[in-house]
């Protein structure tokens, strides 16, 4: 008897041996198939014992039996509608249309305008964030830190407010942003040391590193960023002296008298015996800057590693959600189609593509290495401050009850011995004065850390 001839379509014709057809049968494109772009067939087989013969069975798929292909279907998950949509798969159908707006739309909201134009904003807000929000915050930790005979710690924020308060009724609004001007300028000069530093290196002192950067170029930078903190000591030392003076008893100064007083702190030119010199100031500055730095990059990027991580796992069980019986699908194949994302950050997925996918995860990393990094070196910030505040005869606000005003005084010898003193006299909790300011700037931080994320998604269409 003459074995019929196989019915065979162009574009699949490895498709017997990969769905495990039995032997001899033909492959037919199935009518109940939808049509997808850049989508596979959808096939069923028919065995080929003959024309008429009684055993002829057409295997059909799981959908036209009955049976759901895919267990625990959620129609509002937009990323399982987007892996759905790319695979061509055919429970696809069943979703309604009405929901098909809530997909990501790629070609006007994910284009490469928006994203420089997301970055630009991230970088305006975090500026205004930290001049409007956190400045005050920091104006009061320290007056708290240096405060070294107050008799309220403020370790959490709610002994903070009062005194806040009675602050702004007594001095004004503006009081709790004195050092403002100062502190725009260092951050200038910072700039400008940093890129003259670049320039005159050649580019081997880079300002920016990644973990694809080697090791000599790493230590570049760190070798940079030294430079920098050594050299913008004196500047720092004059923005803490008015960040802290109370306004009662002082005049606004002006951006003459910051460079001044920076310029007298540089030279020596001192009027107080009890100003300790620059060169027992510049070590301890410097290594804060550089620990603060060092702790802050690893800190974000390992979180940043444990959100991609997180991502994968997520889209990889969502992966297997999708997963027919048919080896095509599956992870470990060897004929995964090139379709299948590998990862939800990669560039063909195209909920890689939101902004709040592609920005959130860096804003939420810098966010908690910058608490973490606080909360640790927050010991070593009060005795940097008690020792370059030391001597400047600065009249601080009492920060016990908001009214009135105090002036500082202490005798260092130095970091050690500041370190060693506070704690006998005050105890460990002493090193942390202010400890509340810092509890409340993060506070409102993590609710513009928030928002960001909703607006992120809402430009992204996501909402």
């Amino acid at each position: 008897m003459e074995k019929p001839k196989k019915k065979k379509i162009s574009n699949a014709s490895n498709y017997n041996r990969l769905h495990g057809a039995p032997h001899g049968s033909t492959l037919k494109s199935s009518v109940s198939s939808p049509a997808f772009p850049l989508s596979r067939h959808h096939v069923h087989f028919e065995e080929n014992i003959g024309e008429n013969g009684p055993n002829g069975v057409t295997a059909s798929s799981s959908t036209s039996s009955g049976q759901e292909p895919f267990s625990g279907f959620d129609e509002q998950d937009s990323e399982l509608q987007c892996v759905m949509r790319d695979y061509g798969l055919e429970a696809f159908r069943n979703i309604p249309a009405t929901n098909t707006s809530s997909l990501p739309k790629s070609s006007d909201h994910n284009s490469e305008h928006n994203q420089r134009l997301a970055s630009t904003g991230i970088s305006l807000c975090g500026g205004v964030t930290n001049l409007l929000i956190s400045y005050p915050c920091i104006v009061l930790r320290r007056q708290c830190q240096v405060n070294h005979v107050g008799r309220k710690y403020h370790l959490t924020p709610f002994t903070i407010f009062s005194v806040a308060l009675n602050l702004q009724r007594a001095q004004g609004v503006t009081c709790l942003w004195k050092g403002v001007g100062s502190s725009i300028l260092l951050m200038g000069f910072t700039t400008a040391t940093e890129c003259g530093i670049s320039e005159l290196s050649s580019g081997k002192c880079s300002r920016d590193i990644t973990l694809n950067s080697t090791f000599s170029s790493f230590c570049y930078h760190l070798a940079l960023k030294g430079v920098t903190s050594l050299l913008m000591t004196p500047f720092y030392l004059a923005h803490l002296e008015e960040s802290v003076q109370s306004d009662m008893v002082s005049e606004t100064p002006s951006i003459l008298s910051y460079i001044s007083c920076a310029l007298s702190r540089l030279f020596g030119h001192t009027q107080s015996p009890r100003i300790l010199p620059l060169y027992r100031l510049v070590l301890p500055n410097a290594l804060h800057f550089l620990l603060r730095y060092i702790l802050s990059f690893v800190l974000r990027q390992m979180i940043l590693s444990i959100i991609r991580w997180n991502a994968r796992r997520r889209h990889e069980e969502r992966l297997k959600r999708l997963q027919p019986s048919s080896s095509v699908f599956q992870k470990n194949s060897e004929h995964m189609p090139s379709r299948i994302p590998a990862s939800p950050l990669a560039v063909e997925d195209v909920s890689s593509k939101l902004l709040s996918n592609v920005h959130y995860p860096d804003i939420f990393a810098s966010f908690v290495a910058e608490l973490i990094t606080d909360v640790v070196l927050y010991p070593i910030e009060t005795v940097c401050n008690r020792i370059n505040i030391q001597g400047t005869r600065t009249i601080i606000d009492n920060t016990d009850t908001g009214r009135g005003f105090l002036p500082v005084s202490s005798k260092y010898e130095g970091f050690w011995d500041c370190m060693s003193v506070s704690i006998t006299t005050e105890g460990i909790l002493g090193l942390y004065r202010g400890f509340g300011a810092l509890i409340l700037q993060h506070s409102m931080k993590y609710a513009i850390v928030r928002t960001a994320k909703f607006t992120l998604e809402l430009i992204s269409g996501n909402i």
